[in-house]
This record gives C-alpha cells, structure tokens and sequence, in this order.
C-alpha cells in the first residue's frame, strides 16, 4: 500500500456529482401525457413514451413518478380500509 493512513484520508468519492437528469422535453411530454390521460399510471406514460420511440424506453416509470411529483401532478393511490371483525 503506497501513502499509508495518509493516502485513505484524502479518499476520492467515486460517487457523480451531478447524476443525469431527464431532458426538458422528455418531461415535458410526460406532463402532457398525464394532462390527457389523468387515469394513466407512471408505467403506462412510460410505455407510451417508448412506443412513439419506436419501443426504445426514455425514462423508467419512477423517473415518471419524480416528473408527476415535482409538477404536482402525482397523488398516491388510496389503500382500501381493512375490515375489521371477527374471523370465522
């Protein structure tokens, strides 16, 4: 090991600094998409999406999700209530 404990401190993080980020007009579509179709879920949109991309994908349909959240676009489906009582 060459630079001994000294070396370790001065560790360079691997990790990117700025981690790629989906084009304008790729979110632009997906808010589109989800204003024409509000049923639509994100893996519909992101089906949609590569089916006009000659079935080449754009983004994952978590990327969806993130587009929908930040453009207030995107509520969380409700769980039906448990029923409570007596099992038989």
């Amino acid at each position: 090991m060459t630079g001994g404990y000294e070396a370790l401190e001065q560790f360079a993080d691997a990790s990117p600094k700025k981690p790629a980020r989906t084009s304008a007009e790729v979110e632009q579509q997906v808010i589109e998409m989800r204003e024409a179709e509000p049923t639509w879920g994100k893996r519909r949109i992101a089906e949609a999406l590569a089916k006009k991309n000659s079935w080449v994908p754009l983004v994952s349909p978590n990327t969806v999700k993130r587009i929908l959240q930040e453009a207030d676009l995107w509520s969380e489906p409700q769980k039906p209530a448990k029923k409570r009582g007596l099992k038989p």
